[in-house]
């Protein structure tokens, strides 16, 4: 309002956040530079303080009254500070729903949270693989046209990036911030861009793997890379001879029963072609291509057409060779020309006058376990004959043939089942008969009833006081020499017992009896 002299400087605080210095003079008017700061920003630019730093008076010293004018810088200017990037806030389309195909156009909309102007063009990039562009235009919203190209693909087409070829700016010159909005395409849009043509992913079944006889019911069902629909029928031709036929539909899959009939056979049921009645068609009416899957009926089932009964095709033993004692274990497979299923049990009959019980199950294959009892024996283990004692049927239920067959465990295994201890049968003397004096030696042979093998030594004590060491032999017989030493007497030499030192066992593993024979050295 009148001259004033600033000492120091005086700060105009603006409504933007940020300051202009007014520096020292002496006048009624002066001037300053606001220099605009990221995060500053404002609808319209004013002052909201002013503050003096030292002093501000006019002649007669009075300090200057800071209060705010009415006249303020928003008062005859329109200045805005916008530090903020304009963005993307959605990108939409108000093409309906629905498949397209090569040539079809899509308009697409994009959103800004501010106006801006475009110049050159902005290129919105699609999951499809295709491109719409934007030409130049100042607004918050412009559009374009996408024109589907041949090879372009999606299941719900929706903006991938946006890609601005010269500028696009908002009022404050601020360049668009260019990151996908949370609104796209595909937020409230389902558009399908389909230019490749339909085709069978798999064929399958879900009927449990086995045989199947005439009459029986096989469930088939075909699925497709995407939804068809189908008009008339489609036929899937099989393998056995027969047929599924598909009724109209529309959808991903479907599904048909193949009903086996006489005459029918397959030793894996697979389909051999599709055949299409009248059309089968995606919904960008692409036909259906009806070359056979990867994955077909055979690639993840086992559906046999039989109507042949099943036979035991071998039975064997994974057991190693050699003699087995009372409460070992021998194991025992049976195989089937086919998966059976067992309802109750199988025994296997053995020549040993063991058995073998085989417990329910369903394949081509199982085993049990064949527990030696006390006073069984076999020179060459054997199966003797198979009883069912429920019921043992493959899929198509024909009941098992009980045939022993061509392979038997003595076939491939020299299994020997010996449940008997081995005994002494003779304890001898070499020497001649006469009287023996300390330091003389005396032979002494002991004989058993089948090969032993002695492990450490085995002692026969003598009635003289003496003993006789036997050292470890395999063998019916062997022989040890007795040394009479001092103190030592008897009327007539005979063994008194037998001890085993560590082991002596027959090749079953029978522990030897030590049970004094009838033949001791005094007999003979």
């Amino acid at each position: 309002s009148e001259q004033i002299t600033l000492i120091g400087t005086m700060t105009i605080n603006l409504d933007s956040g940020g300051v202009c210095l007014i520096s020292a003079f002496t006048g009624t008017t002066s001037t300053g530079t606001y220099t605009v700061l990221a995060g500053h920003n404002s609808n319209d630019l004013t002052a909201t303080s002013v503050v003096v730093g030292t002093t501000a008076r006019d002649l007669a010293l009075n300090d200057l009254n800071t209060a705010l004018p009415g006249t303020n810088i928003a008062t005859g200017s329109n200045i805005i500070i916008d530090t903020v990037d304009p963005v993307i806030t959605s990108i939409t389309s108000p093409s309906p729903d629905g498949a397209y195909d090569t040539g079809s156009n899509i308009t697409i909309r994009i959103n800004f949270s501010e106006v801006v102007t475009l110049v050159g063009t902005m290129a919105i990039n699609l999951d499809s693989g295709g491109v719409c562009v934007i030409n130049p235009f100042t607004g918050t919203t412009t559009t374009g046209t996408y024109t589907v190209l041949a090879g372009e693909n999606t299941l719900d087409l929706t903006a991938t990036s946006v890609v601005v070829n010269t500028t696009a700016r908002d009022i404050a010159q601020n360049n668009l911030n260019t990151a996908l909005p949370g609104i796209n395409i595909a937020t409230g849009s389902n558009i399908v861009i389909d230019t490749t043509p339909p085709t069978i992913t798999s064929i399958t079944s879900s009927t449990a793997d086995g045989a199947y006889k005439a009459g029986d019911n096989i469930n088939i069902r075909i699925n497709f890379s995407e939804p068809i629909t189908l008009v008339g029928t489609m036929a899937i031709n099989l393998n056995s001879g027969g047929v599924c036929v598909i009724n109209a539909f529309s959808g991903t899959t479907s599904t048909g029963v193949y009903t086996v009939l006489a005459g029918h056979t397959s030793a894996d049921l697979t389909a051999t072609s599709v055949v299409v009645n009248v059309t089968a068609k995606d919904a960008s009416t692409n036909d259906l291509v009806t070359t056979l899957p990867v994955t077909n009926i055979a690639t993840g089932s086992n559906i046999i057409i039989d109507t042949t009964a099943p036979t035991i095709t071998s039975i064997t033993s994974s057991t190693a060779d050699g003699a087995y004692k009372a409460g070992d274990t021998v194991n025992i497979r049976i195989n089937f020309s086919e998966p059976i299923t067992i309802v109750g049990t199988v025994t296997i009959n053995l020549n040993s006058g063991g058995v073998c019980l085989i417990g329910a199950f369903s394949g081509t294959t199982t085993t049990g376990v064949y527990t030696i009892l006390a006073g069984q024996t076999s020179a060459d283990l054997n199966a003797t004959s198979v009883v069912v004692g429920t019921t043992a049927r493959d899929a198509a239920l024909n009941n098992l043939d009980t045939t022993l067959p061509g392979t038997n465990i003595a076939t491939g295994s020299n299994i020997i089942i010996d449940t008997t201890a081995p005994t002494i049968t003779s304890i001898t003397s070499s020497t001649a008969d006469g009287a023996y004096k300390a330091g003389d030696n005396i032979n002494v042979r002991i004989n058993f009833s089948e090969p032993v093998t002695i492990v450490g030594t085995v002692t026969i004590n003598l009635n003289s006081g003496g003993l006789c060491l036997i050292s470890a032999f395999t063998g019916t017989t062997t022989t040890g020499v007795y040394t009479v030493l001092a103190g030592h007497t008897s009327a007539d030499l005979t063994a008194t017992s037998v001890v085993v030192g560590t082991t002596v066992r027959d090749a079953a593993l029978n522990d030897l009896n030590t049970a004094l024979p009838g033949t001791n050295i005094a007999t003979g």
